[in-house]
């Protein structure tokens, strides 16, 4: 039986941090740099519920592909991010914190 969800090392995170990566890289328009990409990101996610529930792991894999998806639209295509929007974000980022500390 695993211990509680809430990880207190970085290098646990790894395999996580690693699921996001492929899953926000992946551009629609590259249908197979995308699959494979997706096929990565779910082996790279069955990694990290090993050592994070996965109502967390999950939910910050989801959360922070929205977050950096805004950010990447705002910085390299130069779309603005209305106040509501920048709101949005502190809620779903505050929404993962939340969770994890539960």
């Amino acid at each position: 039986q695993r211990t509680a969800h809430r990880i207190t090392s970085p290098w646990k995170w790894r395999h996580l941090k690693s699921v996001i990566v492929p899953s926000v890289q992946s551009p629609p328009s590259m249908l197979k740099l995308h699959d494979f990409c997706n096929r990565a990101a779910f082996i790279l996610l069955a990694q990290a519920v090993v050592t994070i529930d996965i109502s967390v792991a999950y939910a910050m894999w989801g959360a922070i592909g929205i977050v950096g998806t805004a950010i990447c639209g705002r910085l390299f295509f130069g779309q603005r991010i209305k106040p509501l929007g920048w709101f949005g974000i502190i809620l779903i980022l505050s929404a993962i914190l939340l969770l994890n500390m539960a």
